[in-house]
């Protein structure tokens, strides 16, 4: 009996030695970039290193000095729109516009608002004003969320959908884009409340973004430009090594640009020959 409890006692040892064996080896195997993702962890590992790989490279990304100026500023004037909701869509703006767009709570004093930044959007909640109205040469355009509210917009979740995409409409009036060259886009022909809800969200057309930088810049807004830092290191403007791998990009550069004209990269000639 002695021995059958033994010889358990060296299996049960074994296979725990294999399992423990084969939980190091998996965590100490690199990531596979050939393996195809089939879950959502697996995914978010492969997103990590395409990530990682891409900062190796790169050293990460800069806002270019001579860009980003001015203010687009959303002056909140109400409070049936969460403040939540207008948050999520001055992230969309920023990142589909390259912006700066900020939030403020104000007031809104018709004919003459105070402009606040370059250019203002405001938000208000009066049942006796138009739901909007733009005033391109004063540079401020006013959205009414009360207009929102009738019909299937009592409902919070179709609230919340009209007030997101009249933002988007509000803010490309007050940028000067609003016509598209696309048909059933958010920026077309809207005569009721209701018609917002047949528009799938609150994204804009490509055409209407490209449309803002010319009509803005007069005024002193333009976007950010983005750079990698490797770019920045070449232009000579910038900062300091953050971490190793900054460093080894900073360095590379800088090697190139001693070596210069004394040593060239020599490109040899095309092959001309059939």
């Amino acid at each position: 009996m002695n021995g059958y409890m033994t010889v358990g006692k060296w299996m049960l040892c074994a296979v725990a030695f294999c399992l423990a064996s084969g939980a190091v080896a998996d965590e100490a195997k690199p990531y596979d970039p050939r393996t195809k993702p089939t879950n959502e962890a697996e995914r978010k590992i492969r997103m990590e290193w395409l990530m990682k790989r891409k900062y190796e490279r790169t050293g990460g990304t800069l806002v270019r000095k001579d860009s980003l100026k001015g203010e687009i500023t959303i002056v909140n004037c109400q409070k049936a729109a969460e403040k939540e909701v207008l948050e999520r869509s001055i992230e969309y703006l920023k990142k589909e516009t390259r912006l700066q767009i900020t939030l403020r709570d104000g007031t809104f004093s018709f004919p003459s608002p105070k402009i606040e930044g370059n250019a203002s959007l405001y938000i208000i909640d009066d049942p006796t004003f138009p739901s909007l109205v733009a005033a391109p040469e004063n540079r401020w355009t006013v959205l009414n969320v009360a207009p929102l509210k009738t019909g299937r917009g009592s409902a919070p979740a179709f609230f919340k959908a009209r007030v997101l995409k009249e933002m988007s409409r509000g803010f490309a009036l007050l940028c000067g884009a609003m016509s598209s060259n696309f048909p059933g886009s958010l920026t077309s022909g809207m005569y009721k409340p209701e018609d917002l809800d047949h528009i799938s969200d609150e994204r804009l057309s490509m055409d209407v973004v490209a449309r803002m930088a010319p009509y803005l810049e007069p005024i002193g807004v333009t976007p950010a430009i983005y750079v990698s830092y490797r770019q920045a290191c070449k232009e000579g403007w910038a900062e300091k090594p953050k971490d190793a791998i900054q460093q080894k990009i900073w360095d590379e550069v800088r090697a190139d640009k001693e070596r210069g004209p004394t040593n060239p990269i020599t490109i040899p000639p095309p092959n001309t020959k059939k």
